[in-house]
C-alpha cells in the first residue's frame, strides 16, 4: 500500500479543487508499480505522457457523460463507457491501438484495487477481458452507432463520429447568436474532430506535421471576418495565409507555419468529398502553387506585418528571450531600451509594456487523437478568449 494515498476523486469532491484532485491521483498512479515502470506497459511501448493521456482523458469522459467518479465507477459504467461512449467520440493516434488503451486501463484498476480497494476493481477487471474484443471491433474507422446506445445527452452531435458532420449546422444562426450562444467553439472542435477521423486527416496525425494550430487560426480568424466554412473560397483563403494570419499571429521561433499548406489540402480535400464543398476545387488549385509554403511561412515571420507588438516580440525572440515568459519579455524591453540609449535602434521608439494576454502568442496546439488533458484545454480557452476580445467586430450583414 502507498502511505497516505491521495484521496479518491468523488462526486463531492470540492470543484474548484477537483483539477488538482485529479492531477495528484494521477500522479501517484504513474510512480506506481502499476503505472509508468510497469514492465507490460514498458513492452507495450506506453509512454509516461500516454499513459496520462490516456487517463485523464476517460475520468474527464467518465465525469462529462456519466456522472461517474474513481471512487465509485463500477463495471456497467465502465462498459457503458468503453463500448458505447468512445466509440462515438474518442479517437486513437494511429500510433495508440484499442488493445494499449485497454492494458493502460488494466493496470490502473489493478493500481485502484491494491491502493484504494476500490470495491468495483475485481469486477471492472473481469469485464474488461470480456469486452475487449467488442471494444477494438467498434473503434475501427469509420465508426458506426449500431449496437450502440443512446448518446448521452451532454455529448454534442457535432461531436459523434458514428454520425456525419452537419457542416451547415450554423448556418441559421446570425453573429449574436454565435456568440451569446457559444456555437462557433463547439461546430469548430467538432469540423476538427470529424477532419482527424476522415480519410484526408488519419495520416497527418502521425505525420509529425505542425499542421493543427495553423488549421484553427485559419478557420477561426475566417469565420470572424469572411463567414462559416461553407463561405470560405479561394479569394479569403488566399488574403487569410497572405494578409489577415500574419496581421494577427505572432509566432514562436520553433514553429513551421509553413506546415499549413499540407494540412489545408487534406482539410479541403475532405470537405470537397464528405461535403460537396462547391469551392473545394478552386482553393485546392491555389494550395497547390508552388512555394506557398514558404511564402506563408515569410509572412508570418515579418516584423512589419502586425504592428510594433509583433516587431517587439519577434526581435525578443531573434535575440534568444523565451517571449511566452513574462520575465524574460521584461528582460528584453529593459535590454532594448538600453540599446536605444546606446545608439542602437533594431526597431522604431522605446517599446511599452505588453500586459498578459496581449502578446499573440500560440497556445498549445490540441492534443492529437481526442486525447485531451483538461487543464491544458482550459488554457486555451482563456488564450482564446483573450485573443477574440481583441479582435474588430465584424458587421451584420
Amino acid at each position: 500500500m502507498i502511505p497516505n494515498p491521495p484521496r479518491l476523486p468523488d462526486a463531492d469532491t470540492d470543484p474548484e479543487t477537483r483539477d488538482a484532485a485529479y492531477k495528484q491521483f494521477i500522479e501517484a498512479f504513474l510512480a506506481s508499480p502499476e503505472g509508468a515502470p510497469n514492465p507490460v506497459l514498458r513492452e507495450a511501448d506506453c509512454g509516461t505522457e500516454q499513459i496520462q493521456n490516456d487517463i485523464w482523458t476517460l475520468l474527464d469522459m467518465a465525469e462529462e457523460y456519466l456522472n461517474a467518479y474513481p471512487a465509485t465507477l463500477d463495471s456497467a459504467q465502465m462498459e457503458s463507457l468503453l463500448l458505447d461512449i468512445c466509440p462515438r467520440v474518442l479517437l486513437l493516434p494511429s500510433s495508440h491501438s484499442p488493445r494499449k488503451l485497454l492494458l493502460i486501463l488494466e493496470a490502473f484498476w489493478h493500481f485502484l484495487d491494491r491502493v484504494y480497494r476500490q470495491p468495483h476493481a475485481p469486477a471492472v477487471l473481469e469485464r474488461l477481458s470480456r469486452i475487449a474484443d467488442t471494444f477494438e471491433q467498434r473503434m475501427v474507422l469509420p465508426r458506426s452507432a449500431e449496437g450502440l446506445e443512446a448518446r448521452p445527452a451532454t455529448l454534442s452531435p457535432l461531436m459523434d463520429l458514428t454520425e456525419p458532420f452537419d457542416l451547415h449546422a450554423l448556418d441559421d444562426k446570425d453573429e449574436e447568436d454565435l456568440e451569446e450562444e457559444d456555437l462557433w467553439p463547439h461546430y469548430l472542435e467538432g469540423l476538427m474532430h470529424h477532419f482527424r477521423a476522415s480519410p484526408e486527416g488519419q495520416p497527418l496525425l502521425g505525420s509529425g506535421l505542425d499542421h493543427e494550430r495553423w488549421l484553427y487560426a485559419y478557420l477561426d480568424y475566417g469565420q470572424e471576418y469572411y463567414g462559416l466554412p461553407t463561405e470560405l473560397n479561394r479569394a479569403n483563403t488566399e488574403w487569410l495565409l497572405l494578409e489577415d494570419l500574419p496581421r494577427k499571429i505572432t509566432p514562436h521561433k520553433d514553429n513551421r507555419p509553413e506546415d499549413i499548406v499540407p494540412g489545408l489540402i487534406a482539410f479541403w480535400q475532405y470537405l470537397g468529398r464528405a461535403h460537396d464543398h462547391p469551392a473545394a476545387p478552386e482553393v485546392l488549385e491555389y494550395l497547390h502553387t508552388r512555394g506557398l509554403g514558404k511564402q506563408f511561412r515569410e509572412a508570418i515571420f515579418d516584423p512589419r506585418r502586425g504592428g510594433i507588438a509583433k516587431q517587439f516580440l519577434l526581435a525578443g525572440e531573434q535575440a534568444g528571450f523565451d517571449m511566452s515568459d513574462q520575465q524574460q519579455m521584461a528582460e528584453f524591453q529593459a535590454f532594448y531600451n538600453a540599446s536605444l540609449r546606446g545608439g542602437d535602434e533594431p526597431l522604431p521608439g522605446p517599446m511599452p509594456s505588453l500586459p498578459p494576454g496581449m502578446d499573440g502568442l500560440f497556445d498549445e496546439p490540441p492534443q492529437r487523437g481526442g486525447s485531451t488533458d483538461p487543464g491544458k484545454k482550459r488554457k486555451r480557452k482563456a488564450a482564446k478568449a483573450a485573443r477574440k476580445a481583441n479582435k474588430p467586430k465584424k458587421k451584420k450583414k
